[in-house]
């Protein structure tokens, strides 16, 4: 249903007291929401003819969709419990967000269709010698998503590796996402300390 009128005026021509109701308004719905300018904004019209008889608002004026993110990131270290298991990328803070959830500190959970541009960083770390592999990869409401593991060798006692790259995924209203992870060392774990000093430096955790 709608209520109220939209009236416009065309002060070249009428002068700025006059204004006309609009009879007609070419229009599309927009992210679920009828499009309609807001009172001030500068149209374009039709008029039908010099009496004045019915006004048209001519397309396009339009609302630009509501863009939907989330920054978020984990303060703690992240272990792995037993070998070849699959491990969860924990979320524990939320930075700032618009339309994106976090659930259950690990499902990255979305409420509109979109093609998503899925983030991450990670500082892995591993606490033995020798050569150990992880492997990162995502899944969309539970299940592997095809092709996005990806294989990183860290070398070394206390060997430090960047996790760090990007998906572009499509994803339907109520779609969740969750980065996975998995080791066959023990050893590995995913990296969080605190501030450091001399010179000074910020916090590591995963975002």
């Amino acid at each position: 249903a709608t209520t109220g009128e939209v009236s416009v005026k065309i002060p070249a021509v009428l002068g700025e007291s006059i204004s006309l109701p609009v009879s007609f308004i070419g229009r599309a719905a927009t992210d679920g929401a009828w499009v309609v300018p807001n009172i001030g904004d500068q149209v374009l019209v039709a008029v039908e003819n010099d009496r004045f008889s019915n006004v048209f608002m001519v397309p396009p004026f339009t609302k630009s969709p509501e863009v939907h993110y989330v920054s978020a990131y984990d303060t703690t270290t992240q272990t792995n419990a037993s070998a070849n298991s699959v491990n969860t990328l924990k979320i524990n803070t939320v930075d700032i967000a618009n339309g994106i959830t976090i659930d259950e500190y690990t499902n990255i959970h979305v409420s509109r269709d979109g093609v998503y541009n899925l983030q991450f960083s990670a500082q892995f770390d591993k606490t033995d010698s020798g050569t150990d592999n992880y492997e990162v990869w995502i899944r969309v409401n539970n299940q592997d998503l095809a092709w996005t593991n990806t294989y990183v060798s860290a070398v070394g006692n206390d060997a430090k590796t960047v996790a760090a790259w990007n998906w572009m995924i499509s994803l339907s209203a109520d779609d969740h996402v969750t980065i996975c992870w998995s080791s066959a060392d023990t050893a590995m774990r995913v990296l969080a300390q605190a501030a450091t000093t001399s010179p000074a430096r910020p916090a590591t955790c995963t975002h």
